[in-house]
């Protein structure tokens, strides 16, 4: 039995449209594991990584992608001022390693315009493949939080709009955190500690001894 060529053409056509559909993979955090998908996904990026991340303590992590950029892979990170300012933040070390970290600074924003923190846990890997969702790169999101990652695949256009906004984003971070300033990170961080501390260590003593001695430590 012969088969048309308007037949096998039109097989063809189909099996290749099928073949580009959009591709769109849910994890939820903690059941799916979700950081051992995304470790892969920075395994086995070629060209680029950008990611904009709220917060980045995880060393897992932080390792996949040093071992990316050791490899030739164009890495590039904007993140929040509180992930600076965390004693086991990881941008001390994406910084010694030449990777961009853009720290975002609401005071870039536009006069009138409501400051906030940059929330955002998006990458985008060799400007094809979109990871999103609520999932910070940090341990408590991997073992104890519920989140959710969602993995994007064949979707150009919507690919392309995460990355207009993660110039954006750029935009709106005071500039670019480089070697030189990994000592004022780790001064400011190690205050911020300190001051946590102390505010701790002043509400114990006002829990055992009332106000009073309260009082008494706030005059020192």
């Amino acid at each position: 039995m012969r088969i048309s060529t308007r037949v096998c053409l039109g097989i063809f056509l189909m099996f290749f449209s099928i073949t580009l559909l959009p591709k769109t993979t849910i994890f939820f955090s903690p059941d799916d594991n979700p950081r051992r998908e995304l470790i892969s996904l920075i395994d086995n990026a070629q060209q680029t990584i950008i990611a904009a991340v709220y917060l980045i303590t995880d060393n897992d992590i932080t390792r996949a992608l040093i071992a990316a950029k050791k490899r030739g892979v164009e890495v590039e990170v904007v993140t929040d001022a509180a992930c600076r300012k965390m004693p086991v933040g990881k941008l001390p070390r994406l910084i010694r390693e030449d990777i961009p970290v853009h720290i975002y600074d609401p005071g870039a924003l536009p006069k009138g315009t409501q400051y906030g923190i940059m929330h955002d846990k998006f990458t985008i890997f060799d400007e094809d493949i979109l990871w999103t969702g609520s999932f910070n790169w940090t341990y408590s999101a991997s073992v104890r939080n519920q989140e959710n990652a969602m993995l994007i695949e064949d979707e150009p256009d919507l690919v392309e709009r995460y990355a207009q906004r993660f110039e954006v984003l750029k935009t709106r971070c005071h500039g670019t955190m480089e070697h030189k300033g990994i000592a004022a990170m780790h001064k400011e961080t190690i205050a911020t500690s300190l001051a946590g501390l102390w505010e701790e260590a002043r509400s114990m003593v006002s829990q055992l001894f009332g106000g009073v001695v309260s009082s008494g430590i706030e005059d020192l």
